[in-house]
């Protein structure tokens, strides 16, 4: 059977460093592969370089051909109208949906352009989507700040389905979902696939999430493609010790996503955070997660409320946010893309903690100083979600908010992460907030564990399998 796409020679390189070598890689009709490796190993920029598209200053060549094309040079100017027959879901869905506008409206664009279809018909065949992926009938209808970020993954994979490509190029598809939300989008991949002629390329820190489904596996390594077997890991929960007593606290904390409508998303939330302890909050994506990260950040403030600090009320946003770290569920949106980021953390440092050098802290998250001169554009996700570690630290903070801090990470990391957190915690005394569906970090770190389920909290101990 012939390929649908067929890659050889593909070199991809900055112009200080070799990125990505790829001698040969084929993608046949039916074909699930998956791509793993850590972050920074250049699997994002691999999706970008086979749809056409690779990041500015990034030298690509090799040949691209198949049932799909006629040979042509990887990044030419044909291979980038390639996009149709080609689609990529990013990794990050805020980049593709700009703030003001209704997630419909960016949703439909693409599909009259490719389907050549009126605006109408366009938008139809996106809400056939929405029932597989159990997103509600308004969806379409919002903006995109009130949609969870697993909802809004969900929307862009609606979109890329609604105009009927042969190939998909999937980046972390499913990192913000818990795992219900993986299977359900898993599922409906797998339905999409057994229809003719179509493919599937995934790059992925967490193969062991798609089980059985995938064909072909790969690891990345700097001089190409190794063969690997798609398995599942378990992480060991590792209790850790006592909590302090004094602390934060909110009380009858009600919030919604800004624009909301009805009865609010959270109410009555009550919530004591003592010093030097992880309190880890789990739920379903949509349940209300990341706006209970932005009530407790006081961004914007609740629209009911009581902040405490060691039992004293805090009157003032600022005088909150001088205590309070939000590490974002998607890390592009804590940097300006325009400016390096080491620029920017030396903004927070020079702000908040004079004293200090970004680059003392880079080696606490793996990170080598020369990363401070990149624009965030050319870092990978996990290499941002590790620097959005690094300014928190910058601001001084001692309450800081994790917002899925592990969606953008490998196995690897995610390990290092969690001994990361747990050594700092020590040393400087940090209470630590996890929102998270990733249950095995959550239940290692974690001295309290809550689940958010109709707008409350509830305590609970960590579910058994968690600690598997």
């Amino acid at each position: 059977m012939s390929a649908l796409l067929h890659i050889e020679g593909l070199k991809a390189d900055w112009p200080a460093r070799p990125l990505l070598h790829i001698d040969t890689l084929s993608l046949h009709p039916g074909d699930w592969h998956v791509v793993s490796g850590p972050s920074g190993q250049g699997k994002s920029t691999l999706l970008q370089c086979l749809l056409g598209m690779p990041p500015d200053g990034l030298s690509l060549d090799g040949l691209l051909g198949g049932t799909l094309t006629a040979p042509l040079p990887l990044g030419s100017p044909a291979h980038a109208r390639l996009i149709g027959p080609l689609a990529y879901l990013h990794q990050h869905p805020t980049q593709v949906f700009p703030g003001h506008r209704r997630v419909g409206a960016v949703a439909t664009e693409p599909v009259q352009h490719h389907l050549r279809l009126p605006h109408a018909d366009a938008r139809r065949c996106v809400e056939a989507w929405l029932p597989p992926l159990q997103l509600p009938a308004d969806t379409l209808d919002r903006l995109p700040h009130q949609l969870s970020g697993g909802q809004l993954q969900r929307v862009q994979l609606a979109m890329v389905l609604a105009w009927r490509p042969r190939v998909l190029l999937l980046d972390e598809p499913v990192a913000a979902l818990d795992d219900a939300g993986t299977a359900l989008v898993l599922d409906v991949l797998q339905d999409w696939l057994q229809q003719d002629d179509r493919a599937i390329l995934q790059v992925t820190h967490r193969p062991e999430r798609l089980g059985a489904r995938a064909h072909t596996a790969w690891v990345l390594h700097p001089d190409g493609l190794r063969p690997a077997e798609v398995h599942r890991s378990s992480e060991p929960a590792v209790p850790t010790g006592a909590a302090h007593a004094d602390g934060w606290r909110v009380e009858g904390l009600t919030a919604s996503p800004p624009g909301r409508r009805g009865p609010p998303l959270l109410s009555s939330i009550d919530l004591a955070l003592p010093e030097a302890t992880t309190v880890a909050i789990t739920g379903p994506s949509g349940v209300g997660k990341t706006t209970l990260a932005h009530a407790l950040a006081w961004l914007p403030r609740p629209a009911t409320g009581r902040f405490l600090h060691t039992g004293i009320a805090v009157e003032s946003a600022e005088t909150w946010h001088a205590q309070v770290a939000l590490v974002p569920q998607d890390p592009t949106s804590a940097f300006a893309p325009h400016l390096p980021v080491g620029l920017q953390l030396d903004d927070v440092c020079r702000a908040r903690r004079p004293h200090l050098r970004p680059s003392a802290l880079l080696p606490h998250v793996d990170l080598p100083p020369q990363l401070l001169d990149r624009h965030p554009a050319e870092l990978s996700g996990g290499q941002l979600q590790r620097l959005t570690l690094v300014r928190a630290l910058c601001s001084g903070a001692r309450l800081w908010i994790l917002d899925e801090p592990t969606s953008a990470l490998d196995p690897a990391r995610k390990s290092l992460l969690a001994h990361l957190l747990q050594q700092l915690q020590r040393e400087h005394g940090l209470t630590l907030v996890l929102l998270t569906h990733d249950l095995p970090f959550a239940a290692r770190l974690a001295h309290r564990w809550f689940a958010l389920a109709d707008g409350r909290l509830t305590g609970e101990a960590p579910p058994r399998r968690a600690r598997a």
